[in-house]
């Protein structure tokens, strides 16, 4: 009996030591959040100004400078120039977040609800926190097609 009762105990504190792992982890995410938050708005208002890497260079990764250097980036940020200049961003939400313990930066990617001069985008940017500062990762943009109900009339002749 002493021995299940050991076990029971066992149990019970590696419970309560992972529901206290949860709540640390869950309240390092909504810090990160919280922290980051300011950076992305800004990010992508000076960023869509006109979607020039050289306005926001010092804000992201050489990875995403170098895959901007490609013909495909090129043709990317020619798409994004399409949408004109940020209006607004109606919702942000951090959908992701890597915590480490050692001196790896912590990653987090944040998805946002952009409105555009031409148009709306789900925006989703992966971004680095480290000792030298935040740096963008990596953008991805979805066009967002608003559907129309428009009834084509027969012309009457």
């Amino acid at each position: 009996m002493k021995i299940i009762n050991r076990i029971f105990m066992m149990f019970g504190i590696v419970f309560v030591g992972y529901i206290a792992a949860a709540i640390y982890l869950d309240s390092v995410s909504s810090r990160f959040q919280k922290d980051n938050l300011k950076f992305v708005v800004n990010f992508m208002h000076e960023f869509s100004a006109d979607w020039s890497i050289e306005n926001v260079e010092s804000k992201i990764g050489v990875q995403l400078i170098k895959k901007a250097d490609t013909e495909s980036g090129r043709v990317t940020l020619r798409n994004f120039r399409s949408l004109g200049g940020l209006k607004s961003i109606s919702k942000i939400e951090l959908i992701d977040h890597v915590y480490f313990l050692n001196d790896q930066p912590n990653v987090g990617v944040f998805a946002l609800d952009a409105v555009f001069e031409h148009g709306r985008a789900l925006v989703k940017l992966v971004i680095e926190d480290t000792n030298k500062g935040i740096k963008v990762k990596d953008i991805n943009m979805i066009p967002v097609y608003v559907e129309t109900n428009t009834e084509v009339q027969p012309s009457s002749a």
